[in-house]
């Protein structure tokens, strides 16, 4: 029954009406304690008298709220009063778009405005997960402030929660059903799939924007009829005219926006509000700061331009767009600058919405995470995530999990203080999926788990299977609709690795493919690394089975066979990844603050070790094909290079024994990193010296009588400890020190009575210097340190220092005490692009210096879904 002027409804008093309609009538009210005009919509009875539909009502109207978005109409407030469920909205002066239509179409420069300041309105909404449902131009409002879009999401929390099929997924009605034309009207806008009774999304929305920008264009509809079935028939099976067919003066390019808004297909439609809405604004020659513009998908699109795409922060990046003539590559890709980013590159990750990727800047206690909006010239520096890494997405994207000081963290990407969800031991992927779980791989070696994401105790999905070959499932991805998950089974070298799929409920699993990496699925591609390479392959989660042939997507991804995957991130239409480039390292002789000589220059080197004697060097140098490392030796005098291993795994260099006749290294080829020694000349097999299942081991330096190793054990429990292991009789090892702290990267002295070493136990990583047969361990770094190396004479030793400088300080040694001096720092050497150095047997310095090297950008490429298809 309708409401008389001065009825009270709460706070609110009626005024006058304003409209009627399926979805209730609207009033123009006061609210008397601010004295404002407002919308009052009452809701229809069958929606008040539901208390599960009531209570999800208020529920999500709370959500939407918090849209606060220039071109949406804002909702103050949800009520109830008696029996009657009302809506509280902003009070609009102006005239819907429906109403401007009857006096014939837009302009074409109005038009593109107008459909631009609503993709930006959805682009805000489908960011909190929001999808409007019913975009018509009865919903949107023309303001002197420009277009503004109303009911939005009111479609969906009024539909039944117990599911209607096609007929629950109808719009609202905006006019009497008595006029024939409103069905009509309303059904003119809706996506196929929103008529066929499928999953609606984004993409439905713009399906609705696209046919009233046919609209707004040509003054006619992109699908009518005389009939309910007819229209329906029309947006099932024809094709629209292009707008141009009807208006010369549209052009081409625009006609290809609005046809690739009504592709019947929600794959093969644009993907992205906020992108159109950059699209639409450089069509209408408005400027396009920071555009990313997503391709025309369809079979009869035509090769288009983007004028410029930048970002500020550290400068102008430049556009890496590709075009091809046949057949034209609608993809652009842009590089976005990591502010000097020194983190492992893969700790970057893609919202769900595709609209911002979220990475990590800085190293160490450092670390933080970043937030870049496509959209937006400058990145959001999330305050709460301060030492964080490996990043992941809510579904809905308005939070980001984060792992830090060993726990899972989520914090609101608005902003706010984060909260704890479990423990975690250092982390090799986490996925949070739509039904609240989140999966994770606690280490590299063990099975994955799951967690609430609200927080509590994980419990296992996976486990380990030895007689598969398996080391570790690493690296999970939710897929759609939250009740299966991806993973890579990571293996020993005799077995290739593999993307399997484990259903949540029972934890049943299946092979997928064989796969180096897993890099995640974009409906209908399932993304993976093969031989240092990315590619994507047809993927369906019902049937768990990949078909047709793979095809590559980027040749350049930059791969990490030891920790089986890759720098990159996929979601909807946006892929984004580090690309693999060389570094060059030159390693040049110093001697008292003079540069001496070039000892060799080499590219993509890690690591490098002096030999006992000087004149040879032995390094870790990266295999581009593997995305893993290897031991080569160089000949200083001769520049004869000899490589030494050359398997599946992963090398990490150790040290020379005294000799010189044999290295020391460690290797993840059969599963955690076990020690190994092998000739220096590369003329025998390796043989393992230290081997235990569970846990990495890393050969550190070598007691000057060749009798024993000291080796970093990685443990769960007591994190990173330091052991003595004699190399005649390994399994004789003893724990040197353990602590709760991490202790690392030891450098026994030349006399074989002391030994320096790493630890964290301040809070901050120092070098210490400890008997070798235990006892009290003196500080000798002050504020920090990197890796140490001894004098020649073992009279103090070298060690960076917090700036990044070579430092040396000097030890006295009295009566089994060290007394170490002040750390100087080298005046000659800043330290800047420092890779690694080491100390001869003469007293020179051989620092190595990358001469170019990554900058931290990471390439974005939208729309590259168009490209594989």
């Amino acid at each position: 029954m309708p409401l008389e002027s001065g009825a009270r409804l709460g706070p609110y008093e009626i005024l006058t009406p304003l409209g009627a309609g399926g979805m209730g009538e609207v009033y123009r009210g006061r609210d008397s304690r601010l004295g404002r005009d407002v919308a009052i919509k009452v809701l229809p009875a069958q929606a008040s008298a539901n208390p599960e539909l009531r209570e999800r009502f208020e529920r999500e109207a709370q959500l939407i709220s918090s849209l606060n978005h220039p071109h949406i109409c804002t909702l103050h407030d949800v009520g109830r009063h008696d029996t009657t469920s009302y809506l509280v909205m902003e009070l609009l002066e102006g005239e819907t778009l429906a109403q401007r239509l009857e006096r014939g179409p837009l302009k074409v420069e109005a038009a593109l405005k107008v459909a631009a300041e609503v993709c930006s309105a959805l682009a805000r909404a489908h960011q909190a997960g929001i999808v409007h449902r019913d975009l018509k131009p009865g919903n949107i409002m023309l303001t002197r402030a420009g277009a503004k879009v109303l009911d939005f999401g009111i479609a969906k929390l009024t539909e039944s929660p117990s599911g209607l099929g096609a007929a629950g997924n109808l719009p609202t009605r905006t006019t009497p059903l008595t006029a024939q034309g409103a069905i009509l009207g309303t059904l003119s806008y809706m996506a196929p799939e929103q008529l066929e009774g499928k999953e609606v999304g984004p993409p439905a929305d713009l399906f609705a924007l696209g046919a009233v920008l046919y609209e707004m264009l040509t003054g006619k509809r992109a699908f009518d009829g005389t009939s309910q079935a007819s229209v329906i028939a029309g947006i099932l099976e024809r094709e629209p005219k292009a707008p141009s067919s009807l208006d010369p003066s549209i052009s081409p390019a625009l006609d290809r926006v609005v046809l690739g808004c009504l592709a019947k297909d929600p794959q093969d439609r644009r993907q992205s509000a906020h992108d159109l809405a950059r699209e639409l604004k450089g069509l209408a020659g408005a400027p396009v700061e920071a555009a990313v513009r997503l391709p025309d998908p369809r079979p009869s699109r035509l090769p288009w331009v983007v004028a410029a795409i930048c970002f500020g922060g550290a400068g102008v990046l430049g556009v890496l767009a590709f075009f091809r003539a046949d057949p034209p590559s609608p993809v652009v890709r842009f590089d976005v600058d990591q502010g000097g980013n020194t983190a492992p590159p893969f700790f970057l990750a893609v919202s769900p919405g595709g609209d911002s990727i979220a990475y990590v800047s800085g190293s160490g206690e450092d670390r933080q995470l970043l937030v870049r909006r496509l959209d937006e010239a400058e990145p959001r520096r999330m305050e709460a995530s301060k030492g964080a890494y490996l990043p992941f997405w809510s579904p809905s994207g308005a939070e980001l999990g984060y792992l830090d000081g060993g726990k899972i963290r989520v914090v609101a990407v608005a902003g706010g203080k984060s909260r704890e969800v479990c423990d975690i031991a250092y982390g090799a992927g986490v996925s949070w999926g739509e039904g609240g779980a989140i999966a994770f791989s606690p280490a590299f070696n063990e099975g994955l788990k799951l967690v609430d994401a609200a927080g509590g105790s994980p419990r296992p999905l996976t486990r380990i299977d030895e007689a598969r070959g398996e080391s570790g499932h690493v690296w999970p991805v939710f897929l759609p609709g939250g009740k299966n998950v991806l993973f890579l089974s990571r293996t020993t070298a005799s077995v290739s690795n593999r993307i399997e799929i484990a259903t949540v409920a029972s934890g049943e699993r299946q092979v997928v493919t064989e796969a180096d990496a897993l890099v995640g699925y974009s409906a209908p591609w399932l993304l993976f690394v093969r031989a240092g390479e990315l590619y994507g392959q047809r993927f369906d989660p019902g049937s768990e089975k990949v078909s047709g042939e793979r095809v590559k997507i980027a040749p350049d991804v930059d791969f990490n066979e030891s920790w089986a995957t890759a720098s990159a991130s996929v979601a909807s239409d946006v892929l984004a990844w580090h690309p693999y480039r060389a570094n060059h390292a030159v390693a040049e002789w110093w001697s008292g603050g003079t540069r001496v000589g070039t000892a060799f220059e080499e590219d993509d080197l890690g690591g490098m070790l002096l030999s006992p004697d000087g004149r040879r060097v032995a390094i870790q140098k990266l295999d581009p094909a593997r995305g893993a490392p290897d031991v080569w030796v160089i000949d200083l005098e001769r520049s004869v290079r000899t490589r030494i291993t050359n398997t599946r795994g992963a090398e990490s260099l150790g040290p020379w024994l005294p000799d010189g006749s044999e290295l020391l290294f460690s290797s993840d080829e059969h599963g955690p990193y076990a020690v190994y020694r092998c000739a220096s000349d590369g003329s025998s097999e390796p043989s393992v010296v230290v081997n235990e299942p569970g846990h990495d081991w890393f050969a550190m330096s070598v007691t000057p009588d060749g009798e024993d190793v000291f080796s970093q054990r990685s443990m769960p429990d007591t994190r990173e400890d330091l052991w003595r292991v004699p190399l005649a009789s390994p399994k004789e090892r003893t724990a040197w020190i353990a602590t709760d702290a991490n202790e690392t990267g030891t450098r026994v002295s030349p006399d074989g009575r002391w030994v320096a070493y790493r630890s964290d136990r301040s809070g901050v990583s120092e070098t210490y210097v400890r008997p070798i047969g235990g006892g009290p361990a003196v500080q000798v770094s002050i504020r920090g340190s990197g890796d140490a190396r001894w004098d020649p004479d073992g009279g103090g030793m070298y060690l960076i220092d917090p700036a990044g400088h070579v430092a040396h300080v000097s030890i006295r040694f009295e009566g089994g005490r060290a007394l170490p001096g002040k750390p100087e720092a080298l005046p000659w050497f800043d330290g800047e692009n420092l890779l690694g150095w080491d100390v001869a047997p003469d007293g020179r310095l051989l620092l190595v210096r990358t001469t170019v090297r990554s900058s931290g950008a990471f390439r974005v490429a939208v729309g590259w879904r168009a490209t594989v298809r």
